[in-house]
């Protein structure tokens, strides 16, 4: 009973801290270290982003309901981060000057790969709120999804604000 639980409790927040030195390893790639190997450097990155996740799917085997949702968040933040990442790469001239034109198509090839991964981190997002509505849990890490979700998509997933008294009360 009790003692089984918090094996599994001590188990998976042991693996979310090994999860999470995977995902720091990830945090730290940095794009554009050298201009002709950009293509190799998003590669390692996106395949960085999967063995991040996997780390953290390794969590969810212990259904432990704060660890699931902590992992669950971090896969999806993973994804985001590298939506981000793509869309914010500095655009690194292959010759100068550089041509407006030439620019400006990066930027659209950066933006074209960026948004459907952007697009998945929000899924992700969303199915962190979806368990935890199942697991019947609010916690930092559903609370955290929604912020996120808010910054991504503010029309579909507005921030509830908290009621206010009236004045005097």
């Amino acid at each position: 009973g009790g003692s089984k639980t918090r094996a599994a409790y001590f188990a998976a927040k042991a693996r979310f801290l090994q999860a999470g030195q995977v995902f720091a390893k990830f945090d730290a790639m940095k794009f554009w270290k050298n201009p002709k190997n950009w293509k190799q450097e998003i590669d390692a990155k996106t395949k960085m982003e999967a063995t991040v996740a996997k780390a953290y799917k390794t969590v969810l085997e212990y259904k432990q309901a704060e660890w699931t949702l902590a992992a669950l968040y971090h896969i999806a933040c993973t994804k985001e981060r590298l939506a981000r990442s793509l869309f914010d790469a500095p655009i690194v001239p292959t010759k100068v000057p550089v041509d407006p034109d030439e620019r400006v198509m990066y930027r659209h090839w950066l933006t074209d790969i960026s948004e459907p991964i952007e697009d998945a981190a929000v899924e992700l997002y969303m199915n962190v709120l979806k368990t935890a509505s199942e697991l019947k849990v609010n916690n930092e890490w559903s609370r955290k999804a929604l912020e996120r979700l808010n910054r991504l998509r503010p029309g579909k997933f507005p921030i509830q604000k908290e009621a206010k008294g009236y004045p005097g009360e």
